[in-house]
């Protein structure tokens, strides 16, 4: 089995964190194969682990983009922000490149990702949108990355008073 990560190699972890390869060793027990020394600058750890580990700690070069779809009495952006925070608070410890665009009934959506540890909207129909340098940052570093599409998501309907049910 020959070593998928050399030394010196820099990936993103789930958390969004870049971490290097410092060295590659050959395990005690031949079955594990190769250990790889790895260093998080941004927290400053090092650690040793075998290579499905590392594999499964780095994140893969692709963009998960996901449809959820309010129903007919749902509309508003707080109410798309709000369903935004929800998705992804429950997804804290997946990959840091996820696209979360909320559609309400009329055609109107909103791109929403984790940019710098909160939710933010990445993507607006709006062709005025201003985005901070850490969003556009991220747009820069996912537009040419390829995506899979994730199930979509349809809001059950709740009610008849509109957003505020919500």
């Amino acid at each position: 089995m020959s070593p998928k990560f050399q030394i010196g190699a820099r990936r993103f972890n789930k958390l969004g964190d870049l971490v290097e390869v410092v060295r590659q060793f050959w395990s005690p027990q031949p079955e594990a194969g190769p250990m790889y020394e790895i260093f998080c600058p941004a927290t400053g750890s090092k650690r040793v682990m075998g290579e499905r580990e590392l594999e499964t700690l780095t994140t893969p070069e692709r963009l998960f983009v996901r449809h959820v779809y309010l129903t007919a009495d749902e509309w508003g952006t707080d109410l798309m922000t709000k369903v935004a925070d929800e998705y992804f608070a429950e997804t804290l410890l997946s990959n840091p490149w996820q696209l979360l665009y909320v559609h309400e009934h009329a055609g109107w959506a909103l791109g929403f990702a984790r940019v710098g540890g909160r939710v933010r909207v990445v993507a607006s129909a709006n062709d005025a949108a201003v985005y901070s340098p850490e969003v556009q940052a991220f747009r820069s570093r996912t537009y040419s990355m390829p995506r899979e599409d994730l199930p979509e998501i349809r809001r059950p309907a709740k009610g008849k008073g509109g957003a505020a049910d919500g």
